[in-house]
């Protein structure tokens, strides 16, 4: 798996029931969590998965992935979060995408994890379609298809995810999938390397290698090329990232 794609799918994997905390049984378990109460938030979060509420169920179902509160079981895991994932819950969505796409898991399963990671992809998720451009970009588990990932490249880009914003960038600075334009491969390179990290790792990364891949291709713009590659990043910047490209 490509290394950038496997640590994203690591940091999904674990993302989500310990930031529900919304009004009523929610807040309830996640109080029971934070003061490390597995079984309690457990007991809370089955009768409303059982009845349905896609919260929930991936609630139960991370709870049974990580073993917390109650032993370990990946099947289990498996079911609630499915049945979360068709409730559109994306985080589920994502949860399994990284489960069945995970070289080292014990339920691998390509097509079903592209499978989900498709759905949250479709559904609007920005990472979700980082991934799957990663995917076709590197002809891993997908047959390689560059117009393809320049798409859901495009997508991402278009919502400040930086990393989907450096994979554009790579394409029009190499002319795969795209018609080669370095001034354009600066601009996504200068927008990626200037969007707001937060200091999340991830996103760090992702603005650090665009800060080199800016520095290299501008090595080979002259100035006033440069100039008119900053203002093209100025002018996106402007429209909200829409139409830049």
């Amino acid at each position: 798996m490509p290394n950038i794609v496997h640590k994203l799918l690591i940091l999904l994997f674990f993302l989500g029931c310990y930031q529900t905390a919304t009004a009523g049984p929610y807040e309830d378990a996640n109080a029971a969590l934070m003061r490390g109460d597995g079984s309690g938030a457990l007991r809370i979060m089955v009768p409303l998965a059982v009845r349905g509420q896609g919260e929930a169920q991936f609630v139960v179902g991370m709870l049974y992935l990580q073993g917390n509160g109650v032993l370990q079981d990946v099947d289990q895991a498996v079911t609630w979060l499915s049945k979360a994932g068709e409730t559109g819950h994306i985080r589920a969505q994502m949860t399994l995408a990284g489960l069945f796409l995970d070289p080292n898991s014990p339920k691998r399963d390509n097509e079903a994890g592209i499978g989900w990671c498709r759905k949250a992809a479709e559904a609007g998720d920005a990472s979700a379609q980082t991934i799957l451009g990663q995917y076709y970009r590197q002809g891993f588990v997908l047959s390689q298809d560059f117009v393809t990932a320049a798409a859901w490249f495009r997508l991402a880009a278009r919502q400040f995810e930086p990393r989907a914003q450096f994979e554009l960038g790579e394409l029009y600075r190499n002319g795969f999938g795209v018609k080669q334009d370095l001034a354009r491969a600066h601009m996504w390179f200068n927008i990626s390397a200037n969007t707001l990290t937060n200091n999340d790792n991830y996103r760090v990364s992702a603005a650090r290698d665009s800060a080199a891949a800016r520095q290299i291709v501008g090595s080979l713009l002259r100035p006033d090329e440069i100039a008119a590659a900053e203002q093209m990043a100025t002018e996106c910047w402007q429209r909200d990232l829409k139409d830049c490209d």
